[in-house]
């Protein structure tokens, strides 16, 4: 498939698609035209990288690590060491914000609750 189905098929843009490319985060083949070609098995990768990203990991730091949990389904049970390292920091990292993002949700609510209950009915003539 071409580079604009896959950017339909991934909801990613053909710019952003290039700049994974530069990075090294997906190889398309050339046609003789010089044309992008990818494989089904891009769209799984993309969707990876996309995942990965938006969890915290920088795009340049995915290049060493997205060739080491590739896999038919994405899923392997075992993953090399270095991405299982940096999965568990990021997993501990996002545990943190969730847990902070909680207790902020929470004082909040508490502040727009009290100021609710604080506030003259309003004038009903």
């Amino acid at each position: 498939m071409k580079i604009g189905e896959l950017s339909k098929r991934t909801g990613v843009s053909v710019r952003m698609l290039r700049h994974y490319e530069e990075l090294g985060l997906v190889r398309p083949q050339r046609t003789a035209a010089g044309y992008r070609t990818y494989g089904a098995g891009d769209i799984g990768t993309i969707k990876r990288v996309v995942l990965l990203n938006k969890a915290g990991l920088e795009l340049r730091r995915l290049r060493h690590l997205i060739g080491c949990e590739l896999g038919d389904n994405g899923m392997r049970t075992q993953l090399c060491a270095p991405l299982q390292s940096v999965l568990a920091s990021k997993h501990a990292e996002l545990a943190r914000q969730i847990s902070d993002l909680r207790k902020s949700y929470k004082m909040l609510s508490r502040l727009l609750a009290a100021q609710e209950l604080s506030m003259p009915a309003p004038d009903r003539r």
